[in-house]
């Protein structure tokens, strides 16, 4: 059996769709805990992998996953 490794944006997707969650919100999450985000930026981080590691780790507390 082949065990394939999700990417972080993967992850992120798969949380936002189970969470019924769009970006905006997930922008507006990110925001609430003190971490700076917009939409544009969450979009490029997303696409290249590109999250600091504060950034991940409010990722996993608004999106209730481990990334």
């Amino acid at each position: 059996m082949i065990k394939e490794t999700l990417t972080v944006s993967q992850q992120i997707d798969i949380a936002m769709i189970k969470m019924n969650l769009v970006q905006a919100d997930v922008v507006e999450l990110l925001q609430s805990e003190g971490i700076p985000m917009n939409t544009s930026k969450f979009s490029i981080l997303k696409k290249n992998n590109g999250f600091s590691e504060a950034e991940l780790k409010g990722l996993s507390k608004v999106l209730n996953t481990k990334l």
